[in-house]
């Protein structure tokens, strides 16, 4: 049972301790005069408390990255005092970053991560009619009438589902970030791969919302639509989970590596979810994403630093976090 004097903030960042939470995670060997001395245990959870298995932690300053296990804890040893980043994902989750200010001997600390309001996967499969064609259901199979189906991308507009729960959009061949949504239910997004001699089709099933929508995951998403409007193809690709299955890669790093013309720096990095939490590449597992877009850096631009968005459609210029990963929900 947790006691309300067992918990206290870290000043420096915001993360709560909880020392009975943790007291066997943070359990240590013996201390080798040899080795460093500061480590960090930890336990990821969710806001009820439940621990979170397989959360993604990830220490960009000393490119170390881990899951957390069963009970889902974490703990990182080697590490010299000082100050690092510690950005914590998982998918269902809203992810967060932190900055922890590392004293000789052993941090503990708990992350909370909230629930992301999304909704159940869709499929997505081969269609011999070409376009864009597709169902929406609700979580009991029902058809969802009048939900809007829009595709990110160029010369792409928006449709809405009749009363059987079927929408069909003429799309042209190319790479597509879908969205689905209705008011009542939960945001759907799903990205696709349309060949030039062939269609797909999705089919998608929204749950009931709960809570309000995120507003800046929406200021993000028509930030990218404008991005894909513009996109030149000589400098800007965008990658659906078909590509990524197709491409048998582990990370973000060797997606984006596949169409730079050098080897990237482990300093380069990607805003998650359209910003502002970023992440380095090295640190995305292919298996969280559902889209990517991977900028080259063009000549034009002496900084190389392009201008990314920060979700309230105006550009701004940050590090190069030249790519976007839209996590899988």
């Amino acid at each position: 049972m947790r006691r309300a004097d067992a918990t206290t903030t870290f000043a420096s960042s915001g993360v709560k301790l909880d020392t009975f939470a943790l007291c066997a995670a943070a359990r240590l060997e013996s201390q080798d005069p040899a080795q460093p001395t500061a480590q960090i245990a930890g336990v990821v959870r969710d806001t009820g408390g439940i621990p979170i298995l397989n959360a993604s932690v990830v220490l960009p300053e000393v490119r170390r990255d881990f899951r957390t296990s069963a009970d889902g804890t974490f703990r990182v040893s080697g590490l010299v005092p000082g100050v690092y980043t510690l950005s914590v994902r998982a998918i269902g989750y809203i992810g967060t970053s932190r900055t922890v200010v590392m004293d000789t001997g052993s941090t503990a600390i708990v992350v909370e991560l909230s629930r992301s309001y999304t909704s159940l996967p869709a499929v997505v499969s081969k269609a011999t009619r070409g376009g864009l064609a597709g169902i929406v259901r609700d979580s009991s199979g029902s058809p969802v009438a009048g939900a809007e189906v829009r595709a990110n991308g160029a010369g792409v507009g928006a449709t809405k589902t009749n009363h059987a729960g079927q929408f069909f959009l003429a799309v042209k061949g190319g790479r597509y970030f879908v969205r689905i949504e209705k008011s009542g239910y939960r945001r759907q997004m799903v990205s696709v791969t349309v060949p030039t001699n062939e269609g797909r089709q999705i089919v998608a099933a929204l749950s009931p919302q709960n809570g309000n929508r995120n507003p800046r995951e929406a200021a993000n998403l028509f930030d990218l639509q404008q991005r894909m409007i513009r996109a030149n193809p000589v400098w800007s690709r965008f990658v659906s989970r078909e590509d990524i299955t197709n491409f048998n890669v582990r990370n973000a790093k060797q997606i984006a590596q596949r169409f730079a013309a050098k080897l990237l720096d482990d300093d380069e990095c990607a805003l998650i979810d359209g910003g502002p939490l970023d992440a380095p590449l090295w640190s995305i597992d292919a298996d969280e994403i559902e889209f990517m877009e991977t900028t080259a850096a063009s000549p034009r631009r002496r900084t190389g630093a392009p201008a990314i968005f920060d979700g309230t459609s105006r550009s701004i210029a940050r590090r190069a976090c030249r790519h976007v990963v839209w996590l899988r929900k």
